[in-house]
């Protein structure tokens, strides 16, 4: 090892040389792991939500049909699904008059009233799970238009009988008698729906008896004039499958568009992937790059030792010998010096890559080992008398 210590200029650029691969190669995997994580977190935070819009050759009124709707719950990674339906009503009680208005029925009132842009106010004891529990008193909760309200001088817990009507102007006596309880009123701000209009859970347009009592309001009303779902963000990378195929059942039912907040998500995480894309194809050039510049200063390092090997072979050293001792020395210095880079790498870039380090590691100092050992036996099998002339040049 003294042949070592006296030439220590080699064996610390070696040293640095071996600490800078190992740290630059961990903190570049590191940071691919974080993009990685980064765009984990992106897919799995966003939630995606897909619009069903009628066609261009449509008079922009959506008519989905129920079983295309059922079509699009069954889907893979579809989860919750907001939707309205709606029907012309008459009213029975306590005034009587033929084709009144609209009842809206929706499964969501928060998805409805930010989709219909309006204000409702529950009245006491009501909120917007309870208005659509529709039990089994037959009594249904409802949210009136205020004007409704007012004019007919109804209040939270009155009550009120309609009948569904196809848009007639007669009531007809075959329609059932629904009655309805005020839950609460809303506000029409942007004139969305009609006046004196209702809204009620979608459950009572097909429950019996409900809006839609026979096969005529079936045919004529029984389409979903509003249709939202959101994907389960578990599913958020399989997107365009799931477009696909919704996409697909839509075609098979009319004219229809799907639209979605894709792109907010495609917008937020391309710029990531990209960057990910191009550190995964510079990590295996880089690797090599860097080991292969550590075998070399090791093969520099050894070249520096000629002179030691021509001195021992020249006082009797068997050439076997000198390559042994020569090469223990040598791994002793590298295994010293993996360790010191080791050390230096946990503390510089922490433990979660310790094992990769680690890997590197002993694959710089292999490289390094087998360039020694190359470079040690083409000193140690030169012929003394050309090995003697190489050095007085």
């Amino acid at each position: 090892m003294k042949y070592i210590c006296r030439k220590p200029l080699l064996p610390s650029v070696l040293l640095v040389l071996m600490i800078f691969s190992l740290c630059f190669m961990t903190l570049f995997r590191q940071s691919i792991l974080d993009n990685l994580l980064t765009v984990d977190k992106m897919y799995n935070s966003i939630q995606l939500t897909f619009q069903v819009l009628s066609g261009a050759n449509t008079d922009n009124v959506l008519q989905l049909k129920d079983q295309t709707v059922t079509s699009i719950q069954a889907v893979e990674g579809v989860a919750d699904c907001f939707y309205y339906l709606e029907c012309p009503f008459s009213m029975r009680a306590p005034i009587q008059v033929a084709n009144y208005s609209t009842v809206y029925g929706t499964n969501d009132l928060n998805f409805f009233s930010k989709e219909r842009d309006i204000e409702i106010t529950y009245g006491d004891g009501w909120d917007k799970d309870s208005v659509l529990i529709v039990e089994q008193s037959g009594v249904i909760p409802c949210i009136l238009e205020v004007n409704m309200a007012a004019v007919m001088g109804l209040k939270t817990g009155d009550t009120f009988v309609v009948a569904p009507n196809a848009n007639e102007d007669i009531d007809p006596q075959s329609a059932p008698s629904l009655n309805m309880v005020v839950a609460g009123t809303f506000t029409n701000n942007a004139g969305l729906l009609d006046y004196y209009s209702v809204i009620v859970s979608s459950d009572t347009f097909t429950g019996s008896p409900g809006f839609l009592y026979n096969d005529s309001m079936r045919e004529s009303y029984y389409y979903y004039r509003t249709f939202h779902f959101q994907t389960n963000p578990a599913y958020n990378y399989d997107f365009q499958t799931i477009k696909d195929e919704v996409t697909s059942i839509l075609n098979k039912d009319g004219d229809f568009i799907l639209y979605s907040n894709v792109r907010i998500l495609e917008k937020a995480v391309r710029p990531i992937e990209q960057k990910i894309r191009i550190q995964q194809m510079l990590v295996t050039p880089l690797s090599i790059l860097l080991c292969i510049s550590v075998a070399v200063m090791a093969m520099l390092l050894c070249s520096g030792f000629s002179t030691e090997i021509l001195l021992r072979l020249c006082l009797g050293e068997k050439r076997w010998t000198v390559w042994l001792r020569m090469m223990s020395s040598l791994i002793l210095l590298m295994v010293t010096e993996g360790v010191i880079a080791l050390l230096i790498v946990r503390f510089v870039c922490g433990t979660q890559l310790i094992l990769w380090s680690m890997q590197y590691l002993l694959l710089n100092v292999g490289l390094c080992i087998i360039a020694m050992a190359i470079q040690l036996a083409v000193f140690c099998n030169k012929n003394l008398v050309a090995f003697y002339q190489s050095k007085e040049e």
